[in-house]
């Protein structure tokens, strides 16, 4: 497993390939299992079906992978990936702010919203091939409030190339006064 962003790696590597070459801009990144048939079919309920009910058990998951990792002590703030607004109106709700809620209420570490905005992206992540996500835009910009933190947990459902969660940290340091920001994804 990848000492960074927690992906899987061959034995006796430390970092993969895209922590190496410094394209994940991430301080500490831990997913709760591997992406496969079973955890896709439970985050695209969750995701596309209006499955609320669903969150609860994806973040009672992460909420307990949380507790098992030193790098989590400490957390400030707890946020999440926002969402666009055509992607707001065309989802009945934003699922990583749902995951962010729920683990806030269990770990009693304040949420922290609105701290980045994302972008007009006209085509869903989910559409994209992995070469075309690195290659695409910045996602994020300055949102509406600002923070001051040691460290904030960084909450989304599923971790693939890494991209999303790295434009989000940099957006978080570069518009807040934020030391430190891990992630916490349900599935890579």
């Amino acid at each position: 497993m990848c000492e960074k962003c927690g992906r899987h790696i061959e034995e006796g590597e430390y970092k993969c390939e895209s922590c190496r070459e410094k394209r994940i801009s991430i301080d500490f990144s831990r997913s709760c299992v591997y992406y496969d048939d079973i955890s896709s079919s439970i985050v695209k309920k969750f995701k596309y079906s209006n499955r609320r009910d669903m969150g609860l058990f994806i973040s009672a998951i992460m909420y307990e992978k949380m507790l098992t990792e030193a790098e989590y002590a400490d957390i400030d703030f707890i946020t999440y990936i926002p969402f666009s607004y055509f992607k707001r109106h065309n989802r009945y709700y934003n699922h990583s702010a749902l995951l962010a809620e729920n683990i806030s209420e269990l770990s009693g570490i304040p949420l922290c919203r609105d701290i980045i905005s994302q972008r007009l992206i006209s085509i869903p992540q989910a559409k994209l091939s992995d070469s075309m996500r690195i290659k695409r835009p910045q996602m994020f910009k300055r949102g509406k409030n600002k923070i001051k933190a040691g460290k904030i947990l960084l909450i989304d459902d599923v971790l693939t190339t890494g991209r999303t969660i790295s434009d989000a940290s940099s957006a978080i340091k570069k518009f807040n006064e934020v030391q430190k920001v891990c992630a916490l994804t349900f599935a890579c």
